[in-house]
């Protein structure tokens, strides 16, 4: 994803412009008497009217100099603003009922999805046809629910991977290590993570088959273990 903001890109679009050995001795001086006039108006510093105008410089090396500088590149909030448009582009082309969080990565550069399997109080009282009397015995941390949802959960979740999963180019999927219990629903869970690269999401064009690879996973991930499970 493109970091510098737009007075950086002004400033690498500049430095095209002076390595141009085409132009005329007239035209070159307009450039660096342009570039003279933003560092008097402190639109730039200095020591950058130094490197846009040094020769040796390379136009790459140029770049990486201005991406050490706060003053030429977008803020975090601007970088998640176009985190969060595409996120919710992808979503939008969904098409699953699993619910799905999301969330964007600027320091991570990625998207991430989250899938959860969840074992909660009805499953229990139906699964091991107990009282309603007996389920939080049964569901106390480090219980016989803890235990089960740790052995079974996870090798559920595993054998579907390894056995029902197709690969995609873009969406790398990874279920989290460890079982966890949700405090607020005494429900045990295990998350499945779809993370998908800045780099190949920012491409437009990607959206339809991450959204599609990512529904179709989800769907036949739930159905698979909830079927397991009945």
């Amino acid at each position: 994803m493109q970091k510098l903001n737009q007075l950086g890109l002004e400033l690498i679009s500049m430095k095209q412009e002076l390595m141009n050995d085409k132009h005329s001795d007239i035209v070159r001086k307009a450039l660096l008497f342009q570039v003279e006039n933003m560092t008097e108006n402190k639109l730039i510093e200095v020591d950058t009217q130094v490197e846009l105008t040094n020769e040796k410089m390379l136009l790459d090396e140029f770049r990486l100099y201005l991406m050490e500088k706060p003053s030429y590149m977008k803020t975090a909030e601007e970088l998640r603003g176009e985190y969060d448009a595409i996120r919710e582009s992808i979503t939008e082309k969904m098409n699953t009922e699993v619910n799905l969080e999301s969330f964007s990565n600027v320091q991570d550069e990625t998207i991430t999805f989250i899938q959860t399997f969840e074992l909660d109080l009805e499953w229990v009282k139906h699964y091991f046809a107990v009282k309603e009397s007996d389920i939080p015995r049964l569901v106390k941390e480090n219980g016989f629910v803890a235990k089960f949802a740790v052995l079974r959960l996870l090798k559920l979740v595993d054998d579907f991977m390894a056995s029902n999963m197709s690969e995609n180019d873009y969406v790398d999927v990874k279920r989290d290590d460890n079982v966890y219990m949700n405090v607020e629903t005494s429900s045990y869970c295990l998350d499945l993570i779809y993370t998908v690269s800045i780099d190949d999401a920012e491409v437009e064009d990607t959206h339809e088959g991450i959204a599609k690879f990512i529904s179709t996973t989800a769907t036949d991930s739930d159905k698979y273990v909830t079927d397991k499970l009945s």
